[in-house]
Parts: structure tokens; sequence; C-alpha cells
């Protein structure tokens, strides 16, 4: 049995002594560690230090005290940052463009999301991949924003986002540049 300075186990208690998320709960007899009730809006992944101290019952005195490491790897919320799992767009090739913007998240929404640089994929109007300038694609404010004079001989482009929070919340978004962009449209309609 452990004695902490002289005290037996039956004289102490632990508590959570710092950093309680709410959710876990420590056995006041034994220290050990459990998750208690999870909150109707569920658990955030990360980091939890938890700072775990065994204290005299009768004084009150902290005789030890521990940080208690918790990764929650995938929260218990299973809510994705996007409304739908692809975005199609048709824009109009208009050199006096600088810039074209499509909505990704709802507005409001402030769930921090990254592209996924390594998924861009570019083809030109031979229906050949190519490379581009991978800045030329960015994202602010719920938008993924695409710099047109770095995409002058793209005919279509597509790439992946991913919730930053849960990479494997992802959706894809595919761009379609053209001088007819209803002729565009049309025949995506007959392809779906």
């Amino acid at each position: 049995q452990p004695e902490f300075e002289g005290a037996s186990i039956e004289s102490i208690r632990f508590i959570t002594l710092r950093n309680d998320p709410g959710w876990l709960m420590i056995d006041e007899y034994s220290g050990n560690l459990f998750v208690g009730d999870i909150p109707s809006d569920g658990v955030t992944s990360g980091k939890y230090d938890i700072s775990v101290a065994a204290v005299n019952r009768t004084s009150g005195r902290v005789l030890a005290e521990t940080i208690f490491s918790l990764t929650v790897l995938s929260g218990s919320r299973m809510i994705t940052v996007f409304q739908q799992k692809l975005f199609t767009k048709v824009f109009r090739k208009d050199p006096a463009l600088m810039h074209v913007s499509m909505s990704i998240l709802s507005p409001g929404d402030r769930s921090s999301v990254m592209i996924v640089r390594e998924s861009i994929l570019a083809i030109d109007e031979k229906l050949h991949k190519v490379s581009i300038d991978k800045s030329a694609i960015s994202f602010a404010s719920g938008n993924a924003i695409l710099e047109v004079k770095k995409l002058q001989n793209v005919r279509s482009i597509e790439f992946r986002m991913a919730a930053t929070e849960n990479p494997n919340d992802t959706a894809l978004v595919v761009v379609y540049l053209s001088s007819d962009p209803q002729e565009v449209a049309a025949r995506n309609r007959e392809l779906s």
C-alpha cells in the first residue's frame, strides 16, 4: 500500500486539483480516473493536462501531485464542418477578373479548415494534367479563392479541403473555368 509522507491510504483522498475538464472523474479512495458523463455537445479532440493530487483528509494539505495527460484523438463530436462532400462551380474565364471565390462554409461558421495542397489537380484545355502555382488557391472567411491570373491555361481544378481538428473530415472542390459556363454546366448535368 502506498504511503504519503507517513500518512496511510485511509487518511488521504484523491482530487482533481486543476484543469478539470468536467467529464473526467476520480475515485477519491483509489485515485483511479475514469470518464464520467460526456456533455451533450461532445468532447473536443486535443490534449488535456489534469492536475491530480493526494490530499490529507483532515488537514486538506496536498501530500503529492501529478499531471495526468490525456489525448483525445477523435472527439465524440461527429458533426462535419462541411455541409456537403462535393462542391462544384463553373466560372467564366474573364481576363478582367483577378479572383473568383466559392462558399465552402456556412455564413458565420468559423471552423478551421485547410486546403490539402498535395491533392491539387489541374487540367488544361487539351485535357492534360498541368502543374500550377499552389498559392493560386487560398481559403479565407469560409470561401475558397482562386487567383485567375495564375490559372490562365487551366480548364478545371480540383482539390480536397480538410477540417483542421479532424483531417478525416474532408470535402472535394471542383472548379471549371470556361469561356462558355452554361455549356460546361449543361455537360456536367448530363454526366451526373
